[in-house]
């Protein structure tokens, strides 16, 4: 029984990790596909309206 539970802990980990994985390089892809001329700043506005802070 514990190894089951620790089977299913390890494949949550896992999956956990690939889902913010994939999350991260999109966001980063999408970011580098919108226009490069755009200003920094409006790409920190854009990221704000997300809910994602950059200091």
């Amino acid at each position: 029984k514990n190894r089951l539970i620790m089977d299913r802990r390890d494949h949550l980990i896992k999956r956990h990790r690939t889902i913010n994985a994939i999350k991260t390089y999109s966001k980063f892809k999408k970011i580098r596909t919108k226009k490069m001329t755009d200003s920094k700043n409006a790409m920190i506005q854009r990221l704000k309206k997300k809910g994602i802070e950059i200091k």
